[in-house]
């Protein structure tokens, strides 16, 4: 069978997290050629801000759809049906693909509908002419969270099986599909073939998704009584943690039509710099979180609160290893990172400088994102997730507030915005005002991550009995690791900066060749500074891995018996 492959199980955790890892990183190397073929076509400019914009009522109406489609609802009482009765499990799967069609064709008839009254509201710095483009390119995506809902109610069941290559794949594939609108579509079409090409990606995540259903046992059989109790259920737990999620795709949607009000590109800096800055997240904390999670959902149905903590601070420690250096270097070389990226074309110098600024912004909240994911997965396994909502929306309120704050603090001038332009060095770059939005948008979620942890912790008694996971670990095992994880990742960076200033004297930045192997060789040099101190300190986390590195992770086999997903939009 061709795709025979994706049907393959994954032995440890460390195996199933760096697979998942591995293809979340080409993913996202796929996602910056895709960038990078936007920027280079369109630059930095209105077009692209209108692409931008078009995504988001198909995204708000996705996130909605999540209702029924969301694995983290769904993979829990999956399992526990399946444990049952496989067939019942079937029945399960085809009620609710049946319930989520429904309701997703009424959602895009809605939508439709209502695009050209949302576009107008959601985004008033766009003029008639670049309205009517939001409108049409909207109309056109609205069929994406159908197919992508879909493929999400199929991934279930491939999680549950521990099948995780199949999950890997899809956002690849989606990439290719979007990759192929701009390079075949868009020449015929123009800015609808970026739609078209959308849609293409979305029809392959779903086909990815199918045939490793299919596999299992199952079929897609549609059926009348689609409201069972087990649909009901996934659609009581799932209520609050769409209604989180709707709170953040709304609040990233106002911020990019604060950003319409602004110098024209904004969106596309915002965006670009988002996609960037979150590059580590798609590599390790969604794959070690997504590892995680069944995990954490069969430790809390057994009770042991002595596992699930001891897979919480697992989880806290090594994605601190991989995602604290990353966030120190990215920091330092930001500029080599934006160019390599996105420096081609119409992406001129200006728009170069403007989104390393932003992306250094960004950058400030990717570990809090990453722990956030953690929680998250957690606090969902543990049937908690009205205590996420609330403190979602309080932090998305406050992400709103502070963007409109900070942008009108950078339209006004002062001491604060010039501070701002002068470290980030953009004094002399129109549209610095964007910044402003990227700030509010990070303040926000290290907030939210602060406040899960806090809710996280608080909720241990409830789920475990006095004492919590204060029996189990010690917290030492957690702060101190981590400690040395910042102590090696500062010193890591200081030495990837001396790096660089030692090569500007060898190096020309006026080729691609250049710009990539001076990054190249000073972000290395950092790694190695950074992993050397870590060793020397005789790190546990650096230990664990080389140890799980010497065997074989990626040998493929069945999970051991212990082991029974976040960004809206794919990317």
């Amino acid at each position: 069978m061709p795709l025979s492959f994706l049907n393959q199980k994954i032995s440890t955790l460390h195996s199933a997290a760096l697979i998942l890892g591995a293809a979340g990183f080409l993913s996202r190397l796929l996602g910056l050629l895709r960038d990078r073929l936007l920027a280079g076509t369109l630059g930095a400019s209105r077009q692209l801000d209108i692409y931008y914009a078009a995504f988001q009522i198909p995204d708000v109406l996705y996130t909605i759809l999540l209702l029924g489609a969301g694995s983290v609802a769904i993979l829990p009482i999956f399992m526990e049906i399946f444990q049952r009765n496989p067939k019942h499990a079937e029945e399960f799967m085809n009620a609710l693909i049946t319930f989520f069609s429904f309701s997703a064709f009424i959602g895009i008839c809605i939508g439709f509908i209502l695009a050209p009254s949302l576009s107008h509201a959601l985004f008033p710095g766009f003029d008639a002419a670049s309205l009517e483009q939001v409108i049409l390119l909207t109309r056109i995506m609205l069929i994406s969270p159908l197919l992508l809902g879909l493929s999400g109610i199929l991934m279930s069941a491939v999680q549950a099986s521990q099948k995780f290559i199949a999950y890997a794949v899809s956002g690849i594939v989606y990439n290719i599909g979007i990759i192929a609108g701009i390079l075949f579509f868009v020449p015929y079409f123009g800015l609808k073939g970026l739609a078209l090409g959308v849609i293409l990606g979305a029809v392959f995540h779903l086909i990815s998704q199918v045939q490793v259903y299919y596999s299992l046992g199952f079929r897609i059989r549609p059926v009348r009584d689609f409201f069972t109790p087990a649909v009901r259920g996934v659609f009581a737990v799932s209520l609050p943690r769409v209604i989180a999620l709707s709170f953040t795709q709304i609040t990233l949607t106002i911020l990019i039509g604060i950003a319409s009000t602004l110098h024209q590109g904004s969106i596309a800096v915002f965006q670009f710099a988002n996609n960037l800055g979150f590059l580590p997240l798609g590599i390790f904390a969604v794959g070690y979180a997504t590892a995680l999670f069944p995990r954490f959902s069969e430790n809390a149905l057994r009770g042991d609160g002595r596992a699930f903590f001891e897979n919480l601070f697992f989880g806290i420690r090594i994605v601190s290893f991989w995602v604290v250096p990353m966030v120190f270097l990215s920091i330092v070389l930001r500029a080599h990172i934006v160019r390599v990226a996105l420096g081609a074309g119409a992406f001129d110098w200006g728009n170069t400088r403007l989104t390393a600024a932003a992306f250094a912004l960004f950058l400030i909240a990717l570990f809090g994102e990453s722990l956030r994911i953690i929680f998250l997965r957690a606090l969902y396994a543990l049937q908690s997730t009205w205590m996420p909502l609330f403190m979602t929306a309080c932090s998305m309120i406050f992400a709103v507030f502070s963007g409109i704050f900070f942008v009108h603090q950078f339209q006004a001038g002062g001491w604060f915005s010039e501070l701002v332009y002068s470290l980030l060095r953009v004094s002399d770059v129109a549209g610095g005002e964007v910044l402003g939005v990227v700030l509010g948008f990070s303040l926000g979620t290290l907030m939210n991550a602060v406040l899960l942890m806090i809710g996280l912790f608080a909720l241990r008694f409830s789920a475990f009995g006095s004492g919590g996971e204060a029996r189990y670990y010690e917290y030492g095992d957690l702060v101190f690791p981590i400690l040395k994880i910042v102590f090696s990742s500062f010193i890591g960076a200081s030495a990837s900066y001396d790096i660089l200033s030692l090569l500007s004297n060898y190096f020309i930045l006026d080729t691609f060749a250049n710009v990539f192997l001076e990054g190249l060789i000073a972000g290395a040099g950092g790694v190695a500074v950074y992993l050397i101190i870590l060793y020397g300190m005789k790190s546990e986390d650096l230990e664990s891995l080389l140890e799980s590195m010497k065997r074989r992770f990626f040998r493929l086999g069945i999970l051991p018996a212990y082991w029974n997903e976040e960004r809206t939009r794919i990317e």
